[in-house]
This record gives C-alpha cells, sequence and structure tokens, in this order.
C-alpha cells in the first residue's frame, strides 16, 4: 500500500521539477539569437549586468555591467578552462568566433568581490 502512493507521488515531483526547470531557463535567459543563448545561473545575477546583447555588425557579444570586472574565465562543457581574459572595466566584449558550437561558462570576477559569478552560453554553430 505505501508504494502505491510513494510511487504517484515520485511521478509527481518529477513532472513538476521537469517542467519547472522549462520555465527556469526561460526566466533566466539573459539573451538569444540564431546561434546562441546566454542564461544566467540564478535570477539573482540579472541584478549584475547592465546590458548584454549581440552584435551582428561585429559578431560579437557585449556585456555592460554595474560593477567593475577584474577578468573573466571561459569553461568548455568539460569545465576545462580555456581562457582567462583581463577586463578592468563595465564593460567586455567577445566574439563569436572563441566558442566552438558547444555549451561554455563564463566566469566573472568582479573587483572586490571573492566570489566568481558564471552565466551559461550554448553555441549553435
Amino acid at each position: 500500500m505505501k508504494n502505491y502512493v510513494l510511487l504517484p507521488l515520485f511521478c509527481f515531483t518529477l513532472l513538476a521539477a521537469h517542467s519547472s526547470n522549462l520555465n527556469f531557463n526561460q526566466i533566466l535567459l539573459l539573451f538569444e539569437t540564431n546561434h546562441v543563448s546566454v542564461y544566467l545561473k540564478n535570477e539573482s545575477q540579472r541584478e549584475l549586468f547592465l546590458s548584454a546583447a549581440y552584435s551582428y555588425e561585429y559578431e560579437n557579444f557585449l556585456f555592460d555591467t554595474y560593477q567593475k570586472i577584474d577578468f573573466i574565465q571561459i569553461l568548455n562543457e568539460r569545465v576545462i578552462m580555456e581562457l582567462q581574459i583581463p577586463v578592468q572595466s563595465f564593460h567586455f566584449q567577445l566574439k563569436k568566433n572563441v566558442f566552438l558550437s558547444g555549451r561554455y561558462r563564463i566566469g566573472i570576477k568582479f573587483v572586490n568581490n571573492p566570489k566568481m559569478e558564471f552565466i551559461n552560453l550554448e553555441s549553435k554553430k
């Protein structure tokens, strides 16, 4: 009898978690183009960005932040750092050709903040 109660409860929990993840990704979408999607890790990160966009003219990503950025790191799907770039500014740009097809994490280290913030980028070439 206990299994009859737990099985539907488990299925409902799984279904609710899956459907909430779909909506969650849409809420955390920072921007999207035909070739790339950029997602925040959590909703509180939205307060870090003044603006984020893609320039079709120059084929690069543009990010403006409220806090000065010390450096950024680009990590591949296997969480191996591919690139670290010193920024020392409130603004940074990344060329589209830095990213092959796949998922990446962009680590952003702000000045006077010991915590590294990560956003997710999915490139579709």
